[in-house]
């Protein structure tokens, strides 16, 4: 019963959608994968997904949370310690002035900073360090990109870094 189930499931191709819109190399490894995480869940649960019409679509869901922790794991960091930059690469770095930022309000200066400068990295992170509510963090990134954004050349510095300025 249960393995004819399988049959079915892998079949489908709602999955199959998704994968190759995502440009997924190995959907016969996320198919698998995820089958045999919900094959860990057990055969009454299983059996009981069926009966409920909601097996393939907790097997879509599979599929995807599946290929989500393919692409974290597969992701690689080369360190590159000199790099030739030819004479018409030349390009604008862009930064955020976050003295002139501050001015205008310095707790969103500081969250500004705290997750695009410091090792940080996410508004989860900083939430979980400060124990400053997530959605609150969250607002008060989005209005500072906002006025950031608004308001460019106010808070952004740019430098043209050419091939020459890099020897």
């Amino acid at each position: 019963m249960i393995e004819e189930i399988f049959k079915k499931l892998y079949s489908t191709t709602k999955a199959d959608g998704f994968l190759k819109k995502n440009r997924c190399c190995n959907i016969d490894d996320v198919k698998q994968q995820a089958s045999l995480n919900i094959l860990e869940k057990g055969n009454d649960f299983i059996l009981h997904l069926d009966r409920e019409n909601k097996l393939e679509s907790y097997f879509f869901i599979a599929c995807i949370n599946v290929f989500r922790n393919q692409l974290k794991v597969s992701k690689v960091i080369i360190d590159i310690s000199v790099v030739d930059v030819p004479a018409e690469l030349d390009y604008e770095e862009i930064a955020i002035d976050f003295d002139a930022l501050e001015k205008e309000s310095w707790y969103k200066s500081k969250v500004a900073q705290q997750v695009t400068e410091v090792n940080i990295g996410t508004i989860t992170n900083l939430s979980d360090i400060t124990d400053i509510p997530y959605n609150s963090l969250r607002r008060t990134f989005d209005l500072t990109r906002k006025i950031i954004k608004d308001n460019g050349e106010k808070y952004i510095k740019r430098t043209i870094v050419t091939a020459a300025s890099l020897d």
